[in-house]
């Protein structure tokens, strides 16, 4: 088998999570060095090809002090996933009757501006020195679109207008921060995610069997993603198969957004 990434450094932030714990795996199975980079590390097994640091996106104020420092051990990166879903507790109440100015602010301090400071940083880190990296961003069919209230009627899951902001605005900054790297050889591209079968974002409950028929029966291929559909979108825009492609939105949704 080709090994797409042989040697390559790769850090995914969120790489604990339900779609990080996925990504670091396909990363790891196509020869990638990776570095996992969140709060807790438990779902893998530390072995050579996969290491662990402590990184909490969500102190947007240390990002800069705490990458330098794991850059000076690790290496310069050549691909950064960023998988991470920072916010408060208080985030699964957050709907539009609820939010509060409070909680409207400290989200997007915690989920955009984290993931903006930190993929500006990488990619002066990755100019200085001289690596052709590429960014990937995990989004969402929500900074795309608006949520379909129908479909959440009489769910425990709650439309949370926070959520559709932050997607939105990483959406065209990724656009943005293509244009300025791309002289340097830098790539930058989002992944516009559908509905992934599991537990509710943000929780530990699992989806219920009516929202997933439902969900399912808006997409073109009647169902919802897999972690797998996401990370093999990762491989792609993370191996030279994708050298040609910046600036855009990989969408992997069923279909979703073709209706």
């Amino acid at each position: 088998m080709k090994l797409k990434l042989k040697n390559k450094i790769a850090y995914v932030v969120g790489g604990n999570g339900f779609l990080g714990s996925d990504i670091v795996n396909k990363l790891r199975l196509n020869g990638a060095k990776v570095l996992v980079l969140d709060i807790k590390f438990n779902t893998i097994s530390k072995n050579n090809s996969v290491k662990f640091e402590k990184f909490d996106l969500s102190k947007i104020n240390s990002i800069e002090k705490i990458l330098k420092r794991i850059i000076q051990k690790h290496g310069c990166p050549d691909i950064f996933v960023n998988a991470s879903y920072p916010r408060t507790k208080s985030w699964n109440k957050s709907d539009y009757k609820n939010l509060t100015v409070s909680e409207l602010n400290k989200n997007i301090t915690m989920h955009l501006n984290s993931f903006v400071w930190s993929s500006m940083k990488i990619c002066e880190i990755m100019k200085a020195s001289k690596k052709k990296g590429s960014i990937i961003i995990i989004n969402s069919i929500y900074g795309v679109l608006g949520q379909n209230k129908r479909m959440y009627k009489k769910t425990n899951i709650n439309l949370n207008p926070v959520y559709a902001a932050i997607k939105g605005g990483l959406l065209t900054f990724i656009k943005n921060l293509s244009s300025f790297y791309g002289q340097d050889g830098i790539r930058a591209n989002s992944i516009v995610c559908g509905g992934i079968r599991g537990h509710i974002a943000g929780t530990k409950n699992k989806l219920s069997k009516k929202f997933v028929k439902k969900y399912s029966s808006n997409t073109l291929l009647n169902r919802m993603g897999e972690p797998e559909d996401i990370s093999s979108a990762v491989l792609y825009l993370a191996s030279g198969d994708s050298s040609y492609v910046t600036g855009t939105e990989l969408i992997v949704d069923g279909g979703y957004l073709a209706i």
